[in-house]
């Protein structure tokens, strides 16, 4: 068929009765439901790792029921809690166990109203280990203010955005390393212990307590009735990083520029725990003081700019990008307070935004990202500045003070405020494409068996004599000091870290993401315990490297590094029942299942694929080694069959039932990227065909299905995939159109 009769058919294809681009929502189409029992992970929009979206808590609109315990106070209907006369807090609070002790970040976050006169409102979350965080916010002004944070919190903060008079969507944040938390609200009245007045009190609703990694301010609210809500996972590519900048961390090689340093000295301790950092000394002179970079970079496009610094004796430094010499964008930080003090654009330079993110062991990544129109070209500047803000402030008389700087990057998204994972280059910059949408994400149960799987130096790993270990690194999630470090000493074969696991015999499927900080030597992966080693790709940025599955019993899981010196960054190793790798399962005091992801179809769609008459065109990105893979599954008839599904790397199945079968050739081959599968279905017969490929038809009938599910047949006969669209109608495609509708790039 030319291209100009595929288009003619797809112009002339009838308007479906259902039509979803996965890759392009953030919530369900009211047609499909979505369960799962717990929570999962995702490689959210920025390509960052995180947690699914998610709201433990129950009745999120209703603190009047049993599970939310009143403290000195009563509700009245569902929403506003009145005081009692009784002393002491007035309050209601609901608890919440996540399972097992992990250092995690969680946001509560709460709707709160005025009730009459002369109360304010505090809120606060119990870990139930070290004690409370909590903050008091004036209701007429929103203004918050920290009472007290108990020693376990770290990383603590507090936000609200005004609704209307005297009513706030208010939220707190912070670290704790607990199993169970209890957020709390209740009226303040200079001071959460009081003599309470029953006319008294404050309105609470929209309750939410989210699990995040990197995130510090609460996602969409969902409102809960008597189960937790844990949500469906759009997922993304991990991010792929770029850095245009060469000789990222050799800032005396080629393509450096210093003015107004006396010396460049490296040797300093740096954030991944070596000693390559850089120390800045001015001169005495009233100069620029300035370390420069030419980049090349498209011009006219946004661009961020990052560096990690550390406390020098220059108090204030400028990270800019400019070009001509008058046009910049800029951001100042305070290397005491680690606050961006001053920013913005100069000249024709448009600032867009900054970022300071802690990096362990001192350090703060700095960024900025703006755009300067087409014209010129662009430089990288990391400058002193003698002020809090710009105003003449970079041309100063110097008094030889230090600035302390590492790792510099320049990147170019579209999207981008701010910056992508750090990757070192030497001569040659790198260029990554960032992150893509990959479609509705969904997956069968799985356990990861690894215990502490972020946390190489909990004493589940056990350290060969030459090696050395610390969690000081920044994870997949974005997050400081969440991942570890190996680094390898004078003996190879005692440069290793396992961890012995007790499990009867089964098929393991090993996986861990790593990157490398120092050195060029082979770094080893073993799921036997070194009976057998296997060598892993690693390069400056996060990788997911993978050992082919063994079945065994008692797996010991682990690492050896060959060279000494040498060092690598790991997070995320995972040990789990299956002959390929699913989504990180993160782990700390025991092994973790992560619950099947189910996906009820209803109305419309649901008619169709239970109906007698119809076309179904999907499009999916599978798991490869599975045995059930991009199908639509429907319940009942023997207990279930499928619309179609894949059964091997060039054939599906199109199972109306149970004994028949069609399993046509796909013209280009199903692969581990984007595949369209079709059926349509009458009652003169029906037909399939994947990929552009051969078009297969007979005169056999489809039975009747009692429920329709996408991926699953509610949580048996499980595919692995991401579906990223997804079309119906209610009447039979001609074939050629069905077939020109898996053309992948046409319109679906």
């Amino acid at each position: 068929m030319d291209t100009a009769t595929a288009y003619d058919l797809l112009l002339a294809t009838p308007a479906p009765k259902f039509k979803c681009n996965f890759t392009a929502i953030s919530t369900l189409p009211s047609e499909i439901t979505f369960s799962r029992a717990g929570n999962a992970m995702q490689f959210d929009a920025t390509g960052t790792l995180t947690w699914a979206p998610n709201n433990n808590l129950t009745y999120s609109e209703d603190i009047s029921v049993a599970g939310w315990a009143k403290t000195n106070g009563t509700v009245s209907g569902t929403d506003l809690f009145l005081e009692t006369t009784a002393t002491g807090e007035h309050r209601v609070t609901q608890s919440v166990d996540f399972g097992f002790v992990a250092s995690r970040r969680v946001i509560y976050s709460v709707e709160i109203e005025t009730y009459g006169t002369g109360r304010n409102a505090w809120l606060g979350m119990n870990d139930n280990i070290s004690g409370v965080l909590n903050y008091w916010i004036d209701l007429s002004t929103g203004v918050l203010t920290l009472i007290g944070a108990a020693a376990g919190w770290s990383s603590y903060s507090a936000g609200a955005t005004q609704i209307s008079a005297g009513k706030w969507r208010v939220y707190l944040t912070g670290i704790s390393s607990a199993q169970s938390f209890s957020p709390r609200v209740g009226t303040y009245n200079s001071g959460v212990s009081f003599a309470g007045d029953a006319a008294k009190g404050v309105y609470a609703r929209k309750h939410q307590l989210e699990q995040v990694t990197y995130q510090t301010t609460p996602g969409p609210y969902v409102a809960t009735t008597s189960a937790a809500y844990y949500g469906p996972r759009f997922d993304n590519t991990p991010w792929s990083p770029t850095n245009l900048m060469t000789n990222s961390n050799a800032v005396t090689s080629a393509g450096w520029g210093n003015a107004g340093f006396t010396s460049l000295t490296q040797g300093a301790p740096d954030p991944n725990g070596g000693t390559s950092a850089w120390t800045l000394t001015e001169t005495t002179s009233s100069t620029y003081h300035t370390l420069q970079f030419g980049v090349a970079v498209t011009l006219g496009q946004p661009a961020t700019a990052s560096v990690f610094l550390a406390a020098g004796t220059r108090r204030y430094v400028a990270i800019t990008m400019q070009n001509a010499g008058t046009n910049y964008f800029y951001a100042i930080v305070d290397t005491q307070t680690w606050t961006v003090t001053g920013s913005g654009g100069l000249g024709t330079g448009v600032f867009l935004g900054s970022s300071v993110q802690s990096a362990g062991n001192g350090f703060y990544r700095v960024s900025v990202t703006g755009s300067i129109p087409a014209i010129g070209s662009y430089t990288f500047d990391v400058t002193g500045s003698s002020a809090a803000t710009y105003g003449g402030t970079w041309n100063y008389l110097g008094n030889g003070s230090t600035i302390i700087l590492f790792g510099a990057q320049t990147e170019q998204f579209a999207t981008q405020t701010t910056p992508g994972p750090y990757v070192a280059t030497t001569t040659a910059a790198v260029v990554g494409v960032g992150t893509s949408p990959l479609g509705l994400l969904i997956e069968e149960a799985r356990t990861n068996v690894v215990l502490h799987n972020r946390d190489l130096t909990n004493a589940a790993w056990t350290l060969g004599a030459t090696m050395t270990r610390a969690k000081n690194q920044i994870g997949i999630d974005g997050v400081a000091n969440s991942a570890s470090s190996i680094t390898g000493g004078a003996v190879s074969a005692t440069n290793t870290i396992l961890q012995a696991i007790t499990l009867t015999s089964s098929a393991r499927f090993q996986s861990a993401y790593v990157k490398r900080l120092v050195g060029t030597g082979v770094v080893n992966m073993t799921t036997d315990g070194g009976t057998t080693w296997t060598a892993i790709t690693v390069t400056s940025a996060y990788t997911r490297v993978t050992i082919p599955t063994q079945t065994l019993a008692n797996p010991s899981v682990g690492f050896q590094i060959m060279t000494s010196t040498d060092s690598i960054a790991v997070d995320f190793v995972q040990n789990e029942n299956g002959t390929f790798a699913t989504s990180p399962i993160f782990t700390s005091t025991a092994a973790v299942t992560r619950a099947a992801d189910i996906v009820p179809l209803g109305g419309a769609l649901a008619s169709i694929i239970k109906g007698t008459v119809g076309s179904v065109i999907m499009e999916a990105t599978y798991y490869p080694n599975q045995t059930y893979a991009a199908r639509i599954l429907c319940d009942g008839n023997s207990g279930g069959s499928n619309i179609f599904g894949v059964i091997s790397s060039t054939q599906f199945d199109n199972l109306y039932n149970l004994v028949s079968a069609l399993n046509p050739i796909l013209g280009s081959g199903l692969t581990t990227s984007r595949n369209r599968i079709g059926a349509s279905f009458s009652s003169s017969g029906r037909s399939t065909v994947g990929n552009n490929g051969v078009v297969v038809s007979d005169t056999a009938l489809k039975n009747a299905y009692a429920a329709a599910y996408l991926g699953t047949s509610n949580g048996s006969n499980m595919a692995n995939m991401w579906v990223s669209g997804f079309v119906a109608w209610n009447k039979r495609l001609p074939n050629l159109t069905l077939k020109a509708k898996t053309v992948l790039g046409a319109p679906l």
